[in-house]
């Protein structure tokens, strides 16, 4: 049973208990108007009057409970008995039913989220150390003044085969751009070839200092016609 139908149940209880407070009412009249009693209408008033500031604060509570995809009839209850303060209470302090599960659930993945961004972080920090590393005696033996930066985007410019290497997705200076291929390593900065939104070669120097990332990217068409066509150039050249 869903909360519709226990909402649904609910109020068609409330008014079966109406009409049968109804029945029971006008045979009560009866039964007095037979017997000549004397009735007391002020205090009757007084218990009628008593009865729906009862059922007002019963029914607030158990509405605000459905709104909140809470069964209604405990708090129906609960209003009756301590009225109007009951609803002022839940007015202000009931979530809805599963909202505090939802945002647990947010704030985990979330966190988890962040910790597999740091984990990313140290993996390419750790992986650049080692490109360092194996690029360093290297270039020892080839320009031994040349920088470490220098050296290891020199190595990492060529496959193995000694084809152009690329592309990769690089930020820098909180600037996002996709390298297509390395022209050249210079001492203070790369010189890059890059392709722009419309898909056309432009080429740029980053400096090494400002490199926050640099991770291989998966090659695309326009990738393969860029190398191609640099390859060319160089045969030419």
């Amino acid at each position: 049973m869903n909360n519709q139908d226990i909402i649904d149940k609910f109020f068609e209880q409330v008014r079966n208990a109406f009409t049968w407070l109804g029945g029971e009412t006008t045979k009560m009249a009866k039964a007095t108007d037979k017997a000549q009693f004397d009735v007391d209408a002020a205090f009757t008033l007084q218990l009628v009057f008593l009865f729906l500031l009862l059922f007002g604060s019963a029914c607030w509570a158990a509405s605000i409970a459905s709104a909140r995809r809470h069964n209604p009839l405990p708090h129906f209850l609960l209003g009756f008995f301590l009225p109007w303060i009951y609803p002022l209470v839940i007015l202000f302090t009931m979530d809805i039913e599963g909202e505090r599960e939802r945002r647990k659930k947010m704030q985990q993945a979330a966190q988890e989220k962040a910790e597999a961004e740091e984990q990313r972080k140290r993996d390419i920090a750790i992986n650049s150390q080692n490109a360092s590393g194996d690029a360093a005696p290297a270039a020892a033996e080839e320009e031994p003044t040349e920088g470490v930066d220098q050296a290891r985007f020199r190595k990492l410019a060529r496959n193995p085969d000694g084809s152009l290497a690329g592309p990769w997705d690089v930020v820098f200076n909180n600037i996002q751009v996709h390298v297509v291929y390395i022209i050249e390593a210079l001492p203070q900065v790369v010189h890059v070839a890059c392709l722009d939104e419309k898909g056309a070669v432009v080429q740029m120097r980053i400096p090494y200092a400002k490199i926050d990332f640099w991770n291989e990217a998966e090659r695309t068409e326009a990738d393969t016609a860029a190398i191609a066509a640099r390859g060319v150039t160089a045969h030419n050249e």
